[in-house]
């Protein structure tokens, strides 16, 4: 390999030279008879993306420190607005596809999304929904590698924002502007997490304690029809140790339909306070399941110079969009899950709202 050397001997001389109490890795990844072993060291998982792999192959992997794996997507729709024409706002146009650099990488975008939505009628949309299955694809490998806690020491994936405005593997685009996978990242590396495994016969719950704090409580798991009708509960008590796993529940298949039932998950203390964040989960892609369009009550107030808005579904909807164009900050969440009859409150901080606000779901593919 060129310039093996630099690597190999002369960087690691220089550390040893200079500080010879730091440890020094030659590489990354690195580690075993194998640079990229999964046994030893550190490894990339490019299999998913480079190579066409269906995101679900994260489940397989048992490397012992994930340091590089990715995703793509489109950056922001405010974002491509300053690049293109509105007759350039064509994933397969000439300008969106010179702003990806990936070998054959509009090609991958669509290949993932005609596996996991029915695709979009617009531009917009299909924009929104290959952020979504970004952000599906990257919260399938971080969660795989969090429920083996202690086996998987860790994972960084690539990246987190970019140097110039292009689809890419980012979390956040050149202009700021945060993507799905920037919000779902927020929860999934949450220190407290309940993490759903789907096995052959049953559905497992996990619970990854990040923290130094006993977590004492009660599980409550609830099987829902997307109206949010009640079909299955079950409960279970936890005493999870500090800087744990915990194998909490297993909910057998046999009472989910996966096209017309989400799971739900709470963590509550004998006070009935949250112990970790509630939990939904639909099984399988979501060109599967049967959504209708909600009906969404929407309400927005100005409170102590920042904005509220309080949504309330009538149906359950993953992906909910709130086409605000904001930066990073300025929103408290986006692309959020409505439960049937609950409210979700997000609040804006120096972003102007538009009136009304009006939610997008980009999963109903209109």
């Amino acid at each position: 390999m060129p310039g093996a050397a630099i690597f190999k001997t002369l960087l690691r001389d220089i550390v040893h030279d200079v500080c010879p109490r730091i440890p020094y890795w030659r590489s990354s990844p690195f580690g075993g008879d194998d640079p990229d072993s999964q046994a030893q060291g550190n490894h990339h998982q490019w299999e998913v993306w480079s190579r066409f792999v269906s995101p679900r192959e994260y489940l397989g992997n048992t490397a012992r420190f994930v340091t590089e794996f990715g995703f793509q997507s489109p950056p922001s729709l405010s974002a491509i607005r300053k690049f293109t024409e509105p007759g350039d706002r064509d994933m397969q146009s000439n300008i969106m596809r010179s702003h990806n650099k990936q070998v054959e990488g509009t090609e991958r975008l669509f290949r993932f999304l005609s596996g996991e939505v029915k695709m979009g009628k617009t531009f917009d949309i299909v924009v929104y929904q290959m952020q979504l299955v970004q952000a599906k694809a990257i919260r399938t490998g971080v969660e795989h590698w969090r429920s083996r806690k202690w086996r998987t020491a860790g994972t960084i994936f690539w990246q987190l924002n970019d140097c110039w405005p292009v689809s890419s593997w980012s979390a956040i685009d050149y202009y700021m502007h945060p993507k799905a996978l920037y919000y779902w990242s927020k929860d999934f590396f949450k220190p407290v997490k309940i993490i759903f495994t789907e096995m052959p016969e049953s559905i497992r719950l996990t619970l990854v304690n990040d923290t130094l704090a006993r977590i004492d409580g009660t599980l409550f798991v609830s099987v829902c029809d997307l109206t949010g009708e009640v079909i299955e509960e079950f409960q279970k008590s936890i005493h999870a140790g500090r800087n744990s796993l915990t194998g909490a529940m297993a909910v057998p298949l046999s009472v989910v339909k996966r096209e017309s039932m989400f799971i739900r998950a709470r963590l509550v203390d004998p006070a009935g306070k949250n112990l970790a964040n509630e939990e939904t989960r639909m099984f399988g892609p979501w060109l599967d399941f049967k959504f209708d369009k909600p009906t969404v009550e929407v309400e927005t107030a100005l409170e102590e110079g920042r904005s509220v808005t309080k949504l309330k579904s009538d149906r359950f909807i993953e992906g909910v969009c709130l086409p605000i164009g904001e930066q990073v900050g300025q929103l408290s969440d986006n692309f959020f899950t409505l439960i049937p009859g609950e409210e979700k409150i997000v609040t804006s901080v120096g972003v102007n709202l538009p009136e009304p606000v009006v939610p997008i779901f980009p999963l109903l593919g209109e």
